[in-house]
């Protein structure tokens, strides 16, 4: 009576099964996930970028358009790009004349924006709400980034769906409340552009 082929399994230190019989053997490899260390600093979120295993998520852009460093505390940048969403932001509050508008002058004043070449629009809720640090409030913003926002209520170009044509999404930067309002009221207003415009 032939009693068949015998198996024999073992494992070695690196989690590889060998099946072994007369015949034949059989090695199975598991493969773990390499590990990446992640280096973390508090200041400066972190972004995850094809090519590179971490990045900054904000870097000020200097008037000749050249990065600071990302230790830079220096607030006479002119814009900070957001690695995340690849859009410049204007560090400082829209207004008419240094003063809360209505949301079309403000927009007549976003556009006319010539930092940076132009090409500035005003900000949507999400562009709004990317800039909000809920650690912080009065202002509701790093204040190193974003040394010119005022903590009030800015309107947002995202319509309210309720009125599109009579309100909007409107961001507050002195507590980091978001909510839609009529665009008869006065407020501020961010601008943003695409990077690499």
């Amino acid at each position: 009576m032939n009693a068949g082929p015998t198996y024999n399994r073992s494992h070695n230190h690196m989690g590889d099964i060998t099946i072994s019989t007369a015949d034949a053997e059989i090695i199975i490899r598991h493969r773990a996930p390499p590990l990446v260390e992640l280096e973390s600093t508090i200041e400066t979120p972190l972004a995850f970028e094809r090519g590179s295993v971490t990045s900054p998520r904000w870097i000020k852009v200097a008037a000749d358009g050249g990065h600071l460093p990302a230790d830079s505390t220096r607030t006479d940048h002119v814009a900070v790009l957001d690695t995340h969403r690849r859009k410049l932001i204007y560090p400082h509050s829209i207004g008419v004349d240094g003063k809360r508008a209505q949301a079309k002058e403000l927009l007549k004043s976003v556009t006319a924006l010539d930092a940076l070449g132009g090409g500035w629009q005003m900000a949507g809720r999400e562009d709004a709400e990317s800039i909000l640090d809920l650690s912080r409030h009065n202002p509701a913003v790093d204040p190193n980034l974003f040394p010119g926002i005022k903590p009030e209520w800015h309107v947002t170009s995202t319509p309210a769906a309720w009125a599109p044509a009579s309100a909007a999404w409107w961001v507050d930067f002195l507590y980091g409340g978001v909510s839609d309002y009529d665009l008869g009221y006065d407020g501020w207003a961010l601008a943003v552009r695409p990077a690499g415009q």
